[in-house]
C-alpha cells in the first residue's frame, strides 16, 4: 500500500512519517486510528534521502497490516484457552493459574514480536520516493 506522507523527524537512520488514515481504514478499529486520531507518527526505513518536512512516498507492507490483529487478539486468546483446557484436567486452581499465566506469557511474546518488526527492515514501512527533491534530467 503506497501512502504519501510528511517526514516529521529523522533519527538514527530512520525517518518518522505522519501517516493519516485512508479509505481502507474506514470502519476498522484494529490500530491507533480507531481512537479517532487524525495522524500517527510511524518509523520508516529511508531508502532515499529525506529530511524533516519533506513529502515522501511510503510503501507500507499490506501483509503486516492484515496480520497485526491476529497477533494482538488471537495469540492471547488461544494461549489463555490452552491454559484453561490443560488446567481442567488437574484442578480449578491450576486451571486459573495456568490460564492467566499463559495469557501473561503471550503478552511477552507479542512484545518480542513487536520488537522484531520494529527493528527489522523487512517488515517496516519504506520511504521509496522523495517528492521534495528535484530530479535532474
Amino acid at each position: 500500500m503506497l501512502e504519501e506522507c510528511i517526514v516529521t523527524k529523522v533519527s538514527n537512520g530512520r525517518a518518522y512519517v505522519g501517516l493519516a488514515p485512508n479509505a481502507q481504514c474506514s470502519g476498522c478499529k484494529a490500530c491507533i486510528f480507531g481512537k479517532n486520531k487524525q495522524k500517527v507518527d510511524v518509523p520508516a526505513v529511508m531508502e532515499v534521502e529525506c529530511k524533516k518536512g519533506d513529502i515522501v512516498l511510503v510503501d507500507v507492507p499490506q501483509r503486516e497490516i492484515i496480520a497485526a490483529p491476529i497477533y494482538l487478539y488471537l495469540i492471547p486468546l488461544l494461549s489463555m484457552l490452552v491454559g484453561l483446557i490443560i488446567g481442567n484436567f488437574i484442578n480449578i486452581y491450576v486451571q486459573i493459574i495456568l490460564g492467566f499465566g499463559l495469557l501473561l506469557l503471550s503478552f511477552l511474546v507479542i512484545y518480542l514480536i513487536d520488537r522484531v518488526y520494529y527493528n527489522g527492515k523487512k517488515y517496516s514501512p519504506k520511504i521509496i520516493k522523495n517528492f521534495s527533491i528535484k530530479e535532474i534530467k
